[in-house]
């Protein structure tokens, strides 16, 4: 899932590179996003970035969906 929501927002931006620049960040640290993740730092950049279209939820659904909040309870 967190892939296709990282494939979504380069979609928006136009590419990976783009969405770098957008975050101000270098491309390569996106491109390590593929293999480990997003930091939850910047999938919140990303979800303010994107107005919404791409949540924070969709890039961690380990931090902020369903199953980070099951295991709260």
């Amino acid at each position: 899932m967190k892939n296709e929501a990282l494939n979504k927002a380069f979609k928006i931006y136009g590419s990976q590179a783009k969405l770098a620049r957008a975050l101000n960040i270098a491309p390569m640290a996106v491109s390590k996003w593929k293999t480990k993740g997003v930091p939850p730092q910047r999938a919140l950049e990303i979800e303010r970035i994107t107005s919404g279209a791409i949540t924070r939820q969709d890039l961690r659904p380990d931090l902020f969906g369903l199953a980070a909040l099951e295991k709260t309870l």
